[in-house]
């Protein structure tokens, strides 16, 4: 197997997967549904590749679950005690956004995923309940199929492993369970942590688009591509 993919059966670190009807699947089991539902997923419409993007997903130590309009408080709270350290990497981060606006964008997300249109996740810490980051699920490709990931760690979490251990869940359910054949994202050049969190989540990386963005002061920068797929 080829650094950057996944095969059937690969350990997970005890990753516990719940989707979104409720039933609970152990990585054993894996290999055996996604066998049985690649096709499914792929050629019967939006709502059956829908099925398996999961609204809920836990791991040894978080819990993945689709945004909802009562999680505008924490998410409000930790964006603005991370501003400083989130804010040169999201140019939609402002900080004068109010609580009701993101209780909006709460809702929206919401909506979004019942509509088929992938997920954004809350990562809330098992032993603690606080939030600690994002992590959507986008840009879904029913073709391939393949999803996009992007993530924000709140800044006192940094250093921990959670977004790692994040994306790596959602990584394998996608391909293990939902048969879907590659997961990739994309970052700044200049982000080393988020480029540490695609390493550790056992992404390669595949490509670099020189002078394909530019920082909040204006500066060209280069993107990168990482990505995982089925082995």
């Amino acid at each position: 197997m080829s650094p950057g993919s996944y095969r059937h059966g690969d350990k997970d670190q005890g990753i516990l997967v719940q989707a979104s009807n409720g039933n609970v699947f152990y990585s054993l089991i894996r290999p055996f549904y996604a066998l049985l539902h690649l096709d499914w997923s792929v050629t019967d419409g939006a709502q059956a590749f829908m099925t398996d993007i999961p609204q809920r997903l836990e791991t040894s130590r978080l819990i993945l679950r689709q945004l909802e309009p009562d999680d505008a408080d924490p998410l409000h709270d930790e964006l603005n005690r991370s501003y400083e350290h989130l804010a040169p990497w999201l140019e939609w981060l402002t900080p004068n956004m109010t609580l009701e606006e993101r209780r909006e964008f709460c809702e929206r997300t919401f909506n979004d995923y019942r509509e088929g249109n992938g997920a954004i996740y809350g990562l809330w810490i098992r032993e603690t309940g606080r939030l600690a980051g994002v992590m959507n699920a986008s840009n879904l490709n029913k073709s391939v199929p393949s999803a996009e990931v992007g993530y924000w760690g709140a800044v006192e979490t940094k250093g921990k492993g959670y977004i790692s251990e994040a994306v790596r869940a959602i990584s394998h359910h996608l391909i293990d369970v939902s048969g879907f054949e590659r997961v990739w994202l994309s970052c700044d050049a200049n982000n080393t942590a988020s480029q540490r969190v695609a390493e550790h989540s056992g992404m390669q990386q595949e490509g670099r688009l020189r002078n394909a963005r530019r920082d909040l002061k204006g500066n060209l920068s280069d993107t990168l591509m990482y990505s995982i797929i089925r082995g």
